[in-house]
């Protein structure tokens, strides 16, 4: 009985090695994933369009209305003294955005061609090493106090 009791015991720690093949170890190697080039267009340039601004009070506005009826069906579009006021605020708020994405924009080119580079540089070091004799540590060199 304890024969068996034993044999079973053995069985079960061995498990099946006694009878099957070894599992191969598994290797891991890990190799960094070089970035993606950033390809980014050249920004369009803004071309402003021409805009004649005429201003029209009461002493002037029966004139307006004829100049601009000769030129077509006369329409007007008014603003406030405020209205005015938030138009250029809002072209501030825009040029303001605009320049904060050009510098996200010059960020992300400076990251990527920083590696780019750093590559470069490291290849030209290995370069100069292969070139440049190494100096001889028995060589006495002067120390700078």
């Amino acid at each position: 009985m304890r024969i068996v009791l034993l044999m079973i015991i053995a069985l079960s720690v061995s498990g099946c090695s006694l009878f099957g093949k070894k599992a191969e170890p598994i290797e891991i190697s890990c190799v960094p994933i070089e970035k993606v080039p950033l390809i980014l267009p050249d920004v369009d340039r803004y071309r402003g369009r021409d805009v004649e601004w005429v201003i029209v009070t009461p002493a002037n506005y029966q004139q307006i209305i004829k100049d601009i009826s000769r030129k077509g069906s006369p329409a007007l579009f008014a603003l406030t003294s405020k209205g005015y006021e938030n138009i250029g605020l809002n072209q501030s708020d825009i040029l303001k955005l605009i320049k904060q994405q050009r510098e996200i924009i010059i960020a992300y080119e400076k990251y990527y061609q920083a590696d780019f580079f750093l590559e470069e540089e490291t290849e030209e070091e290995e370069v100069l090493e292969k070139i440049q004799p190494t100096a001889d540590p028995d060589d006495d060199i002067p120390e700078i106090e």
